[in-house]
């Protein structure tokens, strides 16, 4: 895996042998879709993440029994590949997390979101029950859940989105910012106008359900 690693910062190249071209690794790298222009998308194998104002490039995956997640900095020619038992740590994160915040600390002071005019009386158009939409949508009342989160409006115009410590305000139509300035969530509404999507970064995306 460190050769793995080494060949890719290098642009496809590892100790004078040429395994991809250099086109061909940058494109691997670069951004191909994401479900706005503002969240972290995916490249060709691995998706996007912005921790710390660094773009990380990640590939990661869970089994029964273990965990392992390759995440490379290309910007910085930095990248490292954790694997651990998966039952019941996180170990990958707190790791990653540890590496980026001692070595590339979160830069402090940064100017708080600016919301859109109207954005306190269109918060509660956003509460719901959103699940992941890898659910099946013709098997019935019993069908596998698959994990779920709860958006709720504040009474100062912010919404709250489970998991995540921080508010978030709108700072563009459909589009909100964590209130510390990190962070995005964005919305989709169908044709009536209903809200019927939530997305986050890279494939993470979860139907508004009844």
């Amino acid at each position: 895996m460190g050769r793995f690693i080494i060949a890719h910062l290098q642009d496809g190249r590892y100790a004078g042998t040429r395994i991809l071209s250099e086109s061909a690794a940058r494109d691997m790298h670069r951004q191909h879709v994401t479900s706005h222009p503002k969240l972290a998308g995916f490249a060709y194998g691995f998706q996007e993440a912005f921790t710390n104002g660094e773009r990380l490039l990640e590939h990661g995956g869970n089994v029964e029994g273990f965990s392992a997640q390759l995440s490379l900095i290309p910007s910085r020619g930095i990248g490292f590949f954790i694997a651990s038992q998966h039952e019941p740590a996180r170990l990958r994160d707190v790791v990653q997390a540890a590496l980026l915040d001692h070595y590339f600390p979160a830069k402090k002071g940064e100017p708080p979101p600016v919301p859109i005019t109207g954005y306190q009386e269109r918060a509660p158009h956003f509460t719901g029950t959103y699940e992941l939409n890898q659910f099946c949508h013709s098997c019935g009342p019993d069908r596998r859940e698959y994990a779920r989160v709860e958006v709720k409006a504040n009474a100062d115009g912010t919404i709250s989105i489970t998991g995540n410590p921080k508010p978030f305000i709108e700072v563009e139509p459909l589009f909100f910012q964590r209130t510390d300035g990190t962070g995005g969530a964005a919305f989709r509404e169908d044709a009536s106008g209903r809200v019927t999507l939530l997305a986050g970064d890279s494939w993470i995306v979860f139907e508004r359900i009844k």
